[in-house]
């Protein structure tokens, strides 16, 4: 179940593996992918989604977070077509 309000104000993410815990026990691209989503489903208009990567921990993770923020940053804008998008960086 979802919040249907889209009262969230705040969603973060700090990925990869827990300090001074075993390293074998990492956050998963699939299961991250699925949750970013889910977050921006509940978030408010204005809220803000931060996500902490670690590409050294898991370089896969780092990049599918990347291009998937992006993505939404393009959604989310008032650009019309991607080449706009990349132009305004």
């Amino acid at each position: 179940d979802y919040n249907t309000d889209n009262s969230i104000a705040l969603v973060v993410y700090n990925l990869g593996y827990l300090p001074s815990s075993s390293k074998e026990y990492l956050t998963q691209t699939h299961s991250t992918l699925a949750s970013l989503t889910d977050a921006v489903r509940v978030l408010r208009v204005g809220g803000l989604l931060s996500v902490m990567t670690y590409p050294r921990s898991n370089h896969q993770e780092d990049w599918a977070c990347h291009v998937f923020l992006e993505g939404l940053a393009l959604f989310s804008s008032n650009t019309q077509d991607w080449r706009d998008f990349v132009d305004e960086l």
